[in-house]
């Protein structure tokens, strides 16, 4: 994804509102990759492994992957890492 930013944040942090507009930015289709989530979130795929069966965060299942919806990476950035 050519020209596109990745913003790495603290989770435990209050998302600004750049950080949120970027977000937003990284998909235009409206959800993210697990990859990408993990990376937006700055934590590894182990972590968001865990943190999904968990119900940390809401995925959807497309085909054998999971998805996470824009809003939701958003609600996450926005509340911190608990649920």
């Amino acid at each position: 994804m050519a020209g596109k930013n990745i913003i790495i944040q603290d989770p435990n942090a209050p998302a600004s509102s750049e950080t949120m507009r970027s977000i937003v930015s990284l998909s235009s289709r409206g959800w993210v990759s697990l990859r990408r989530f993990a990376l937006i979130v700055g934590v590894t795929m182990q972590t968001i492994h865990t943190w999904r069966k968990a119900g940390r965060f809401e995925a959807i299942k497309v085909g054998e992957r999971y998805r996470v919806y824009t809003a939701e990476v958003q609600r996450f950035l926005k509340e911190g890492n608990r649920k």
